[in-house]
């Protein structure tokens, strides 16, 4: 099952689960906004297409999450964090720059899981998005740690 395959529920949010929520939701937002700038950072290759992947899955989050929220200008603050760590990476050479970046959206990767799984025993999160985050984010979020694993390891081997 893939993100887009989940209907969204309409509810009304309290604002400690708009609070919830609007994290989560600023956290994709820069997770798709930092798989595109690493796709722009990157030779184009057989490897960005792997990545075109990833970065729609978080968009597809992203319309998952915006359905859940209420409010018409959710706060972004959040979503800068995975950006930050990948503008520092762009003064590296090429090599250098490649193998960085496959590690540093590893790490968003394993920061985002670990917000989703703290979710699961949040009681301002609904039993709907509980089982939308055990049965489809988290697993995406498995799979992507496995594939940029193999692209890093690869962009590694290319490095040498």
């Amino acid at each position: 099952m893939s993100y887009r395959e989940l209907a969204p529920v309409e509810m009304i949010v309290t604002p400690a689960e708009c609070s919830e929520i609007e994290n989560i939701l600023s956290c994709e937002l820069a997770a798709a906004e930092a798989y595109r700038e690493v796709i722009a950072l990157l030779d184009p290759s057989s490897e960005t297409w792997k990545l075109e992947l990833l970065m729609h899955d978080h968009q597809d989050a992203v319309n998952y999450w915006k359905t859940q929220v209420k409010t018409p200008d959710h706060n972004t603050r959040a979503h800068l964090a995975w950006s930050k760590v990948l503008k520092k990476i762009l003064s590296k050479t090429n090599p250098d720059r490649d193998t960085a970046a496959f590690k540093n959206l590893r790490d968003g990767e394993l920061l985002e899981a670990k917000l989703y799984s703290d979710l699961l025993n949040n009681s301002s999160i609904t039993a709907a998005q509980k089982s939308y985050i055990k049965t489809i984010l988290l697993p995406a979020h498995e799979s992507h740690l496995k594939r940029l694993e193999r692209m890093s390891s690869h962009a590694l081997e290319l490095a040498r």
